[in-house]
């Protein structure tokens, strides 16, 4: 028993004391990997104005060479990389304020560091990033559920929702999202080795080939004898995983078989194996043949679909410049017309209105002298006019009452201007209505 316990005793503490090698650093976009020979462990942290964010290592040695790296990518401007006392950081200065996430992955020992832009974050973005911190934190339950709503918008989700079924021994689930992930060209390394690892635990030695070369080239290792380390399954959990079903659940394109009991049969017959591995190796060329071609394909559908757009706008523009002209023909054609018209009415001997001409409102006007009227008494106005008028009626109306007067004489022997007649009153609303003066038209 005291041998064991020594024994148990030397191997922690040789591994305490073990040093970690930084072998690679790679970028895509504002995505670093960190590749290592082994699992290391790490603490980060982020600067006050969140422009340089720290990566501190124990017992890790830099391996690639060199102490600075400068990247030409949006948010990340160079790193530097310094050793004091076994501790190597990782200093990454940044272009503009930034957050970022850091986690580490089971099979390539990698550990990723994915810079973004607080203010492009989108509802699915920000569910999968914080499943990302769930999952650093060993809560897996928590990081299932959030991977699961982020999904189908973003595959690294669904990478890393296929890693940690893999983590739960949910073997199934996870062979199904690794599937649709690795079929969308994921960017986790792990979804292929974790591919290659479960393809030949079930026997099938070309899928399993295939996945690793990939996760080889995800990695940029040119040895072919790179181990890695892989994950234990049980074999019942193994023997319980049916391909076959997942392969219409998931429409995952993964291997053509035989019969459902092909995975026994495999070591039962040797030219069996060796057949369904080449039917599956020509599928795999044409799967890779296939994916090409829908590449291309999308690139000639969205050529098209500007050329359409270039044409749509140039139609538009000449239907535009088209009415407007078609506009002012008609308009020409119109005038011309009614020129016609006008003219023969005018030679009819018709009357031509024309209602077309506004008045213009700031034309001055103006006032035209009224015309004097010449009468008897000599230019007059207005004023003096009616005046004038108001004499003649005067006039008149003594005309009139003299000549009455004179008729009353000669008929009666007495004197007119008696206010026994009753011709009195008449001449008094003569006198009166006229404004004659009676002593004036008896003299």
């Amino acid at each position: 028993m005291k041998t064991l316990i020594l024994i148990f005793l030397f191997l922690t503490s040789s591994s305490m004391f073990s040093i970690e090698l930084l072998d690679a650093i790679k970028i895509d976009e504002n995505t670093l990997l960190l590749r290592f020979n082994d699992r290391a462990t790490y603490k980060t942290n982020l600067s006050n104005d969140k422009k340089n964010i720290t990566i501190e290592l124990k017992n890790t040695k830099n391996n690639i060479g060199k102490n600075s790296v400068r990247f030409n990518s949006e948010l990340i401007k160079e790193l530097f990389l310094t050793t004091k006392q076994e501790i190597l950081s990782l200093n990454i200065i940044l272009k503009k304020s930034s957050g970022f996430n850091t986690f580490q992955l089971p099979y390539s020992n990698s550990i990723i560091v994915d810079v973004f832009e607080w203010s492009k974050v989108t509802d699915e973005e920000d569910k999968f990033r914080s499943g990302l911190f769930a999952y650093e934190s060993s809560l897996y339950k928590q990081s299932i559920n959030l991977f699961n709503e982020a999904k189908e918008h973003i595959n690294a989700a669904r990478s890393m929702l296929g890693i940690v079924y893999l983590l739960e021994d949910s073997l199934e689930a996870s062979f199904n999202q690794l599937s649709i992930a690795a079929r969308n060209n994921s960017t986790i390394p792990d979804v292929y080795a974790a591919l290659s690892q479960i393809y030949s635990e079930k026997g099938s030695q070309t899928k399993s080939d295939y996945y690793r070369n990939k996760f080889l080239n995800k990695l940029s290792i040119k040895d072919t004898n790179y181990q890695y380390p892989k994950l234990i399954f049980s074999k019942s959990i193994i023997d319980s995983l049916e391909l076959d079903e997942y392969l219409d659940t998931s429409n995952v394109d993964l291997e053509v078989v035989a019969n459902n009991n092909r995975f026994s049969n495999l070591f039962d017959e040797e030219s069996n194996r060796q057949k369904t591995e080449s039917v599956a190796k020509n599928r795999l060329e044409n799967e890779d043949a296939f994916l090409e071609m829908k590449s291309f394909l999308k690139y000639i559908i969205i050529a098209l679909l500007l050329i359409i757009l270039f044409i749509v706008s140039l139609y538009l523009k000449w239907r535009k410049s088209r009415v407007i002209t078609q506009n002012k023909e008609a308009k020409a054609n119109f005038e011309k017309e009614l020129d016609q018209i006008k003219s023969q009415v005018k030679k009819e001997g018709g009357l031509v209105v024309d209602r077309t001409d506004t008045p213009k409102v700031n034309e001055y006007t103006p006032k035209r002298k009224e015309k004097k009227v010449e009468t008897q008494y000599g230019n007059l106005t207005k004023v003096s006019n009616i005046k004038t008028i108001d004499i003649d009626k005067k006039i008149e109306a003594k005309n009139i009452l003299s000549k009455l007067d004179k008729n009353k004489a000669q008929n009666i022997n007495i004197n007119p201007n008696s206010s026994d007649l009753d011709n009195n009153e008449l001449k008094s609303k003569l006198y009166t209505k006229f404004n004659v003066d009676s002593s004036r038209n008896n003299q």
